[in-house]
């Protein structure tokens, strides 16, 4: 797994309510294979997508939610890859201490080492605290 960029979290701006609201977008350039990439808070993956075609391009929006406390959260994403339609990630659970500094990382992880590129063009994170 290589990681693409990570974000600090500043300890406790999230609050009990708080919400990660991420965007992430590229394609992939070369290659046959599987490429999939992640978004973790902390060590705990809350969102991914899988890529296969080269040039197609990929669009991942996503939420991290704490659920009434600084150490439970939800997240869920949703990719829109190449011309194929989407790959929605089942809501994942953690209990990651949002009341602590912690980083939020975008990685990718290939089928087969070194066979794909993954090319980022932008990502976005916003921090918002009811």
């Amino acid at each position: 797994e290589v990681t693409v960029k990570n974000v600090t979290i500043f300890a406790n701006d999230m609050g009990a309510n708080g919400i990660i609201r991420y965007t992430w977008f590229g394609n992939k350039t070369v290659g046959s294979d599987q490429v999939t990439g992640t978004v973790y808070l902390g060590a705990s993956g809350l969102g991914s997508f899988q890529v296969t075609t080269v040039n197609d391009r990929f669009y991942m929006e996503g939420v991290i939610a704490n659920r009434n406390a600084t150490n439970s959260q939800i997240g869920k994403g949703a990719a829109f890859v190449g011309t194929t339609g989407q790959s929605n990630t089942a809501e994942q659970t953690a209990t990651i201490q949002t009341a602590n500094e912690q980083t939020l990382s975008f990685r990718i992880s290939e089928s087969t080492a070194n066979d794909n590129t993954l090319r980022t063009d932008c990502i976005l994170v916003e921090v918002l605290k009811p």
